[in-house]
């Protein structure tokens, strides 16, 4: 036959015939079923055709696919480990023609944590945005880059995020830049779990290196909270153990590789459980509740599951210009934050702060930090009104520093007389917040996961100190 193709037939598993794994028999049972039908008629047509079973890594029947280079494929599954939902999705790893953006997310699961606040399950999620451009398209052309005459996928990860603890200004953030090695290595916190990134896969985490995003929020890996104390505000690299080869947990070593028995001489507390780890789709949350009811008091997988759970997934979206594309690749990334507070330096009223250009943050590249705007009101009727410029190192951090520079608008008559005086302001002082999605008053947390404390002095006058006044604020937000 003149067009003959090669074309691989992907079936579902259980299908599969050890004895006659290409289906050339063909005894009376096997006929009955579909797959060997189409596998007959396409020989018969003059094409060459190789069963494929799908395997239990996907990755490895992503492997077999690209060694048997088929020119088509026929997809016969009808379920993806018995789950009939997720047979779609194994479409959509041999569908790259109207893909543009791929968001892959992985949940490293633990039995347990240890520590203070120590509980029964723990799942922490990695993040992998990636774009999938071709290699003759537009995009390519567009921003200079090599081009290739004929039409292929280009996979090419943008970002990667380890979502440490589940809160979004933890998060350790990668944006992909050269000399990132991949497979990408994540480092696992010992004993309450965070992920973060290890760029050059050296086993040392370094801050705008190994992270390049939000660096002074960044929660690292910091080793030593399993102890139950932080010691400092912020990630410090002592904080750290040293990863090495004999550490690692996932891809699975080899039975007889000779890292086994290193890994388990090193922490015999783990009985070699390090290297045994296994990619294996999310579970249901229906499944997880089932199994809690199963154990008893106690299990709460489901908690950790609820948020992560995509039903019907994967979900698509339309993108139609560069602009939506930029915008999705930075989802995430670009924090913003908006803050609400109680004021008093002698007089009561409210403060608020938000983003410098309102929408997006005002990153100061040298140090890290963050310059913002902070209004307040305050006296009798709420008469005196403040603007200043504040910068501060981070908005995560449980205590920071902070300064602030403006100028106020205040009554200074006495006697019931109003006597407005305009003054050049600088305050400083320490800020002190807490998470406290998991704390008492964790009811909150819906408006803000952040709340705290700021305490400072006030001074009045440029050139001079004119007037010093002690400032606090109570509420809302990180900043």
């Amino acid at each position: 036959m003149a067009n003959a193709l090669k074309v691989v037939v992907l079936i579902d598993p259980e299908v599969a015939l050890p004895e006659d794994p290409q289906f050339r028999v063909g005894d009376e049972e096997t006929i009955r079923e579909v797959e060997w039908h189409v596998t007959e008629t396409l020989r018969e047509m003059g094409h060459e055709a190789i069963v494929q079973p799908v395997l239990p890594n996907i990755p490895d029947t992503i492997h077999a696919l690209m060694d048997a280079a088929p020119d088509l494929v026929f997809n016969l599954t009808e379920h993806y480990q018995g789950d009939r939902r997720m047979d779609k999705n194994i479409a959509a790893v041999l569908d790259l023609e109207h893909t543009a953006l791929l968001s892959l997310e992985f949940y490293a699961y633990f039995a347990s944590e240890a520590g203070f606040g120590a509980h029964h399950h723990d799942v922490e999620p990695a993040e992998f945005r990636i774009a999938v451009p071709r290699s003759d398209g537009k995009y390519l052309e567009e921003y200079n880059l090599p081009q290739c005459g004929q039409s292929h996928y280009i996979i090419q990860v943008t970002r990667v995020t380890g979502k440490a603890h589940g809160i979004e200004w933890y998060w350790n953030v990668l944006n992909v830049e050269a000399g990132t090695r991949f497979p990408m290595v994540l480092m696992v916190e010992e004993g309450k779990h965070a992920l973060a990134t290890d760029r050059n896969a050296d086993g040392y985490f370094t801050p705008s290196y190994d992270v390049n995003v939000r660096i002074n929020d960044a929660w690292g890996v910091r080793d030593i909270i399993r102890s139950g104390g932080l010691l400092s505000g912020g990630y410090q690299a002592w904080m750290t153990k040293v990863r090495h080869p004999q550490d690692r947990v996932l891809p699975p070593l080899p039975a007889d590789s000779p890292l086994v028995d290193q890994l388990a001489n090193r922490q015999p507390e783990y009985t070699r459980g390090n290297v045994v780890y296994d990619l294996r789709p999310l579970p249901l949350v229906s499944t997880a509740a089932a199994y809690d009811v199963e154990q008893g008091e106690g299990s709460h997988l489901q908690n950790f599951l609820v948020d992560k759970e995509v039903p019907d997934g994967p979900h698509v979206k339309d993108i139609t210009t560069m602009k939506q594309a930029f915008s999705w690749m930075d989802a995430g990334a670009l924090k913003r934050s908006f803050s609400a507070s109680a004021y008093t330096d002698g007089r009561w009223g409210f403060s608020w702060s938000f983003p410098f250009f309102v929408v997006k943050n005002l990153q100061i590249p040298m140090s890290g930090g963050y310059l913002m705007h902070r209004m307040y009101v305050k006296g009798h009727g709420f008469r005196d009104f403040g603007w200043t410029a504040m910068y501060a190192n981070s908005a995560s951090r449980w205590v920071d520093n902070y300064i602030a520079v403006g100028v106020e608008d205040r009554d200074v008559g006495t006697n019931g007389v109003v006597d407005m005086r305009s003054d050049f302001v600088l305050d400083l002082g320490l800020k002190f917040r807490a998470n406290i999605g998991h704390s008492p008053v964790g009811f909150l947390s819906f408006l803000t996961d952040f709340w705290g404390v700021r305490l400072g002095v006030k001074n009045y006058g440029m050139t001079d100190i004119e007037h010093l006044t002690y400032i606090m604020e109570i509420g809302a937000g990180s900043f």
